[in-house]
């Protein structure tokens, strides 16, 4: 068994991925998309949509990640987003949060991470037509907001990622 693999089986929060994808809409960039994952629940915690490649999006989705929940683990690629001074400060201000990047070649440890992209872009992206960053924005609140509190998943018992998420949430406070 994997270190991954054993954080996910011991539950919530104990690793929370990051990850930021590029939204083609036609071909035509209109945005990139980076999004807080919890692993054991699959529940988007945060999520941000920007249009240049700027460290600030990336930064505010962590912040407000972590008013939610703070993670054992923070795992993340090697992008430079993610290596800044300022995304690994704001991970530093809290000592209880281990940071873990990916190595190269181990496409593995980022599959929760890819498998939600992938149903972000057969689900919602490729179906639409944006015509602005706003249209995309409002489009992917609504498709994210469904996909925590309405969209079963298969791997949770046909749960909802937000009902595990809380549902783990209250007995890991309790």
């Amino acid at each position: 068994m994997t270190n991954l693999e054993k954080l996910f089986s011991e539950g919530y929060d104990k690793e929370r991925v990051r990850d930021k994808e590029l939204i083609w809409e036609l071909y035509r960039q209109i945005g990139q998309l980076k999004y807080e994952l919890d692993w054991f629940s699959r529940y988007v915690v945060s999520w941000e949509l920007s249009d240049s490649l700027n460290v600030w999006f990336c930064c505010e989705s962590l912040r407000r990640a972590l008013t939610i929940g703070v993670p054992e683990i923070h795992n993340s690629d090697q992008g430079s987003h993610f290596t800044s001074l300022g995304y690994a400060g704001i991970l530093r201000q809290y000592s209880s949060v281990r940071i873990s990047m990916d190595h190269k070649g181990r496409c593995l440890d980022n599959i929760f991470v890819e498998r939600l992209w992938r149903t972000i872009k057969y689900e919602e992206v490729y179906l639409k037509e944006y015509e602005s960053l706003y249209e995309a924005r409002e489009s992917l609140h609504d498709y994210l907001m469904f996909y925590n509190t309405q969209r079963g998943h298969q791997a949770l018992g046909y749960k909802t990622p937000e009902h595990i998420y809380f549902q783990k949430l209250t007995v890991y406070i309790s």
